[in-house]
């Protein structure tokens, strides 16, 4: 005889009733103008503070850029300044000057006519900048292991190059050992003396050069110290400043920028080719 289990009892579960909201009185109208004024107190408290917070912003903001005007205006009144008085662009004065006058003073004197003073200028600007640019191109950027190549080339290699490195350090774009590029003037200018080649002109040929030298040295200064906001100076610095932080394969010009059009080193020139050349491909 089997026996069934007994049936358990599921346990009781009581739900409770909600509970009937609770009704508040309504309040007095003095305590609910009470309420209101103290929200209104609490709103323009709140505004206050926002407003003194954008206030104290705007503060800083213009103290922050007249402070960064102030130090603009005084990086430029130190690089007009050092022009003159830095010692790397004073040794440029002090030790050029004397030297093309001279050359220029026998050149004047033994000159046929001003036509061949005018003729020395011009040949001396246009030999000297093509020669800066070929030594900038092909030299500059060399940086030979070898003791001797680097005795040979000054060492302009490395200096160029610490330069591009160190682009913004004062004074690094003039070059700081002057003697070897005076000894090389006066070499030329000594030969033009001693051979049948026409002195007025062979002088004035090395001083023309010798000034272009000297005028593209402050350029460049110019370029990484000074403002030139306008004009010719402004694409100047641009056109160096490509150079330096966008394709240093371009841009080798650097106060007579032709060249780099004639030789096709000119970033701006081979971008509009290329973008050209780009356009029928695409399409």
């Amino acid at each position: 005889m089997t026996t069934e289990p007994a049936a358990t009892a599921s346990p009781r579960v009581e739900v409770a009733s909600p509970r009937p909201p609770e009704h508040r009185p309504p309040l007095a109208p003095a305590a609910e103008a009470a309420r209101a004024a103290a929200r209104e107190k609490r709103r323009a408290e709140v505004q206050a503070r926002q407003e003194a917070a954008r206030a104290k912003q705007r503060e800083s903001r213009a103290k922050s850029g007249a402070a960064e005007d102030a130090d603009t205006r005084t990086r430029e009144e130190r690089g007009l300044r050092d022009l003159l008085v830095f010692p790397k662009t004073r040794k440029l004065i002090v030790y050029w000057t004397p030297l093309v006058l001279l050359m220029t003073a026998i050149a004047i004197i033994e000159a046929p006519s001003w036509w061949t003073i005018l003729g020395g200028i011009m040949t001396g600007v246009l030999l000297y900048s093509l020669i800066e640019y070929l030594m900038h191109r092909f030299l500059y950027h060399w940086e030979p292991e070898s003791r001797f190549l680097r005795i040979i080339t000054a060492d302009m290699g490395r200096q160029h190059m610490g330069h591009h490195r160190n682009p913004g350090k004062y004074g690094g774009g003039i070059n700081g050992n002057q003697l070897p590029i005076i000894i090389f003037a006066s070499l030329v200018a000594i030969v033009v003396l001693l051979t049948p080649f026409p002195t007025s002109f062979g002088l004035m040929v090395v001083a023309a050069g010798a000034v272009n030298y000297v005028i593209q040295e402050f350029a460049h200064f110019g370029t990484h110290h000074l403002p030139m906001r306008s004009g010719y100076f402004a694409a100047l610095k641009r056109h160096h400043m490509v150079h330096h932080f966008r394709d240093d394969s371009s841009n080798f010009g650097l106060f007579w920028t032709f060249w780099d059009i004639l030789l096709g080193t000119d970033y701006e020139t081979n971008a509009r080719r290329r973008k050209a050349t780009e356009k029928p491909a695409s399409s």
